[in-house]
């Protein structure tokens, strides 16, 4: 059957510029419910963030895909 899974997360903001950023991500997935075969799984992302109009935007990649994700900062 199967388990809880748990996820430990570390992430790190690199600020380059005044509105360029680097996001890096470290994820441990323990009992990872979508690879049952596997104990655990390690997970690295990073990617530009830009900073505007008070909202930071990130912008991540999927399968060739980019995709755009803001965030108000108030």
């Amino acid at each position: 059957g199967l388990h809880d899974e748990y996820v430990s997360e570390l992430s790190y903001r690199f600020q380059l510029t005044k509105n360029i950023s680097l996001l890096s991500d470290l994820q441990l997935v323990l009992n990872p419910a979508l690879n049952p075969d596997e104990s655990r799984v390690w997970v690295l992302d990073s990617g530009p963030v830009l900073h505007y109009d008070q909202q930071d935007i990130y912008i991540q990649e999927v399968e060739g895909v980019s995709f755009m994700n803001s965030i108000d900062d108030h």
